[in-house]
């Protein structure tokens, strides 16, 4: 049975804005002619108020089921400290990264019932991210890969093109669609220098209303760092509903980049008990701060998303067994 929690700011700020709110909707519905400008005024400012609370799919109630969605949208898979993460469309499946092992991105795919990979995106080439690669090989359609910067990049891109994958390197404005799964890379910027974690292929995927549920927005951050998530902030990147969180929830945050995007809910894909400290505690009070509700993988093992009328269905599989 799915239990609903409601997205709100924490602490004094939604208190605050909970006080504001119930004083202007007090005067809404107070018949006074006296005060008939200052109920226009309080119409105006309760519709902005609830706009800055809407815009996203996550502003709905999000809700707790006790079984996978059959209509899943996202999956965080629990691969320990790395990122392996699904979204479906209704014309194929998006793979960001294959975590550190073959064997948990595997697992993985065996439990959403994922035979084929329409794209993979490696967004680097970090152990953490591409090691599993090897599980994704001879079921990937095409792949989208960062700029290399060592010979053993050049190896993962030569064993995807081996086993039949397309492969082209990514580059901001790059655009595709699975179906009513629309993709676009907001980062790096073409013929950039710059490699590494720096160079992380940054997502915004939308995921248009179909036959399997509703609508949901996502950015996917990669590893990239405080310096390169301001400019990613200065494009037109847009709001979301979900962020996957940067580098496993390190300290390397730009608060501007997590502010425009105004998502509700916040994936850390991060091993238990990792020797990083990830993530850290700025980070989570950056989220909190912004009310944004955290999901963990080293707390909450897989975690599955689905988009209804009611709201964001989630599912989890349990705390992480799996080392990091």
């Amino acid at each position: 049975m799915a239990t609903a929690r409601f997205a709100w700011w924490p602490g004094l700020v939604g208190a605050l804005a909970l006080t504001a709110l119930t004083l202007l909707a007090l005067v809404l519905v107070t018949r006074s002619p006296r005060l008939a400008r200052l109920r226009r005024t309080a119409a105006v400012g309760l519709a902005c108020a609830l706009a800055a609370m809407g815009g996203t799919t996550a502003a709905t109630p999000l809700l707790r089921t006790a079984a996978v969605p059959a209509d899943w949208r996202v999956a965080m898979c629990d691969v320990g400290q790395g990122d392996a993460l699904l979204l479906r469309g209704d014309a194929g499946v998006l793979l960001v990264d294959t975590g550190p092992e073959p064997d948990r991105l595997d697992a993985c795919l065996r439990m959403m019932g994922v035979d084929r990979v329409a794209l993979l995106v490696l967004t680097h080439y970090d152990l953490d991210h591409v090691g599993g690669l090897t599980a994704a090989l001879g079921r990937t359609d095409s792949a989208l890969v960062g700029p290399v910067a060592a010979r053993d990049d050049e190896r993962d891109r030569a064993a995807l093109t081996g086993s039949g994958a397309a492969v082209q390197e990514a580059a901001r404005g790059d655009s595709g669609s699975l179906g009513s799964l629309r993709w676009r890379v907001e980062w790096p910027e073409r013929g950039s220098a710059l490699r590494g974690n720096e160079a992380s292929v940054t997502l915004r995927v939308d995921i248009g209303p179909d036959a399997r549920g509703g609508p949901l927005s996502v950015a996917l951050l990669g590893d990239l760092g405080a310096e390169e998530q301001g400019r990613v902030a200065r494009l037109p990147v847009g709001r979301v509903d979900v962020v996957k969180v940067a580098h496993h929830g390190s300290a390397d945050q730009a608060p501007a980049l997590y502010d425009v995007l105004g998502a509700r809910i916040g994936l850390i894909s991060v091993g238990a008990g990792n020797d990083y400290g990830h993530p850290t505690p700025s980070l989570l009070a950056l989220l909190a701060a912004r009310g944004v509700e955290t999901l963990r993988s080293d707390v909450e093992g897989t975690v599955v998303l689905a988009s209804r009328s009611e709201g964001v269905v989630v599912w989890t599989s349990g705390a992480s067994a799996v080392p990091p």
